[in-house]
């Protein structure tokens, strides 16, 4: 467990690299939820953001149509060659083929981007992506307010409780290594381990027979040689392969850093206009904070 003191000063760094902005400090906090058990001690509150992440996808798509792109929705990458300086890219959608011509790719296919490059442009990836499993369950809300909590655990891991939709808590998330991105399905390890991990604090504790749903997700993150799962960096990797024509790979990343990595890769393409920090998406507003 981290000591409160070490908490307490990793808050106020938090707050230091937040002055400016609008939100509230992080301050010390009685935990007197009464779906927490008795005698739970002092927390911390802090402000953070939260996003849909499919709603995201969408608005992505909406905003690239809008500055001309095409989008093809359940169209599958099947393989590139490089013909005069440019890639013949062939795609399959609904049962039938097209090729369409591009001077550049970029490979953002997440979990399958080293697949993309070994099978589909015959590339080795000089880097090395890592897949680790996230899996969640979903219960009758169990804790009050609009807040999520982060609950810290023996193994130096955190668990999030997070409200969903109105009657629900989500619970989790693990950092299992796995070897396929089809290997998208919840373990009976890890269900054991999130419903640990939350009786560790929850006045009624949880079993098998209070999940109402359960969902699992595959991280890219970029191999850097880190034993643990839950050590491997979230930072990302770009790597550009101009032997045959430009195709440029994204090695790990994640969702609050999205939009800085897809600048950094208008910039290693040497394409201009890439900056976005004062565009909404489509159906935003922009409050300069």
């Amino acid at each position: 467990m981290r000591p409160w003191p070490i908490v307490r000063i990793g808050l106020w760094l938090y707050d230091l690299l937040a002055l400016g902005g609008g939100l509230p400090r992080s301050r010390a906090i009685r935990l007197d939820d009464p779906g927490l058990k008795p005698g739970s001690g002092r927390g911390f509150s802090y402000w953070d953001a939260q996003v849909d992440d499919s709603r995201l996808v969408v608005l992505n798509a909406l905003d690239a149509q809008a500055c001309g792109g095409t989008i093809a929705t359940r169209t599958r990458f099947v393989s590139a060659s490089a013909e005069n300086g440019a890639w013949l890219v062939r795609l399959e959608s609904h049962g039938a083929e097209e090729m369409v011509r591009a001077r550049t790719i970029v490979n953002a296919a997440g979990p399958w981007v080293d697949r993309v490059l070994r099978d589909g442009a015959g590339i080795t990836p000089r880097g090395r992506i890592r897949l680790v499993r996230g899996s969640h369950i979903v219960v009758r809300k169990r804790l009050g307010g609009e807040h999520a909590w982060l609950l810290q655990q023996p193994d130096g891991r955190i668990v999030f409780a997070i409200p969903w939709f109105d009657d629900f808590t989500l619970i989790g998330t693990t950092d299992l290594a796995v070897e396929t991105p089809e290997s998208d399905t919840i373990s009976g390890e890890e269900t054991d381990y999130i419903i640990a991990a939350a009786n560790l604090y929850l006045a009624v504790p949880l079993s098998r027979a209070d999940i109402v749903h359960v969902f699992a997700g595959i991280r890219p993150l970029f191999d850097d040689g880190t034993n643990s799962a839950s050590a491997v960096t979230r930072d990302y990797r770009l790597e550009l392969d101009t032997r045959q024509a430009p195709i440029l790979s994204v090695f790990g990343g994640k969702i609050t850093t999205a939009r800085h990595l897809a600048e950094m890769v208008l910039q290693r393409l040497g394409i201009a206009g890439g900056q976005t920090e004062t565009r909404p998406l489509p159906g935003g507003d922009f409050t300069d904070f």
